[in-house]
């Protein structure tokens, strides 16, 4: 799965420059999403994507609470979650 953003198609926040950006992966026939390992290399090699996409910023949260908190600091110009 990508994510397509440019000057053209702003959507939460404009963009200088177009770019993809790799968000995951699911298998075809069952349409289960595939964990990807950000530390490790996987069943995909998260350091071969990067060659070719951008990924976005990953966020440390573990409960609603610190989504809360986060989101409420979070500028307006910045994507978040």
């Amino acid at each position: 799965m990508f994510e397509l953003v440019s000057p053209k198609s702003k959507v939460v926040i404009p963009y200088k420059n177009t770019e993809l950006y790799f968000l995951g992966l699911r298998g075809r026939s069952t349409h289960a999403e595939y964990a990807i390992d950000y530390k490790y290399d996987s069943i995909i090699s998260i350091s071969y994507i990067k060659k070719y996409f951008k990924i976005p910023i990953r966020y440390p949260l573990t409960n609603l609470t610190e989504v809360k908190e986060a989101a409420n600091k979070l500028p307006w110009n910045a994507e978040g979650y």
